[in-house]
């Protein structure tokens, strides 16, 4: 279940950095544990059916024998958080010049000053990630704020 009540009272949050993921290939119901328990401030729910349609859109790398490592639970972030706003085909775009393995923990420091912060402008106008991760958020703020005034359900 999705804990949107945190993310409707405008908690900080924190999100697992590449040195925190497990050093060991995992299942695919261990992959969908510690994503959505990352994810659980937002309100995502990822599913294994989510994660086949990515790895047969390319947008994530194919499991090595049903397992998955550090890169898949990175991208599989990533991917979920730049979904509520953006297509496959953009997410897609934005991978080949950003690959989660290099660039995930800034992505995340990214995300986490934007979320924390109470402006959405990105400190840098040209830096991709900021402007992708800035849109994403202040979708789901107008949310929240229809939310709270009843608008949404």
């Amino acid at each position: 279940m999705i804990r949107v009540e945190n993310y409707l009272k405008g908690e900080t949050m924190k999100l697992m950095r590449w040195q925190e993921m497990p050093d060991f290939e995992i299942y695919s119901d261990q992959l969908l544990t510690i994503v959505n328990q990352q994810l659980s401030f937002f309100p995502i729910e990822i599913t294994n059916s989510m994660i086949n349609n990515y790895v047969k859109q390319k947008v994530m790398p194919l499991p090595v024998r049903k397992k998955y490592q550090k890169v898949h639970i990175a991208r599989l972030i990533v991917l979920s958080l730049l979904k509520t706003a953006y297509s496959i085909e953009e997410i897609s775009k934005y991978f080949k010049s950003y690959p989660a393995e290099s660039d995930y923990d800034r992505f995340c420091d990214t995300f986490e000053q934007l979320w924390n912060s109470d402006s959405l402008t990105p400190a840098s106008p040209g830096d991709v990630t900021e402007l992708l991760l800035a849109t994403v958020l202040s979708k789901q703020r107008a949310l929240r704020l229809l939310t709270e005034k009843g608008n949404i359900q």
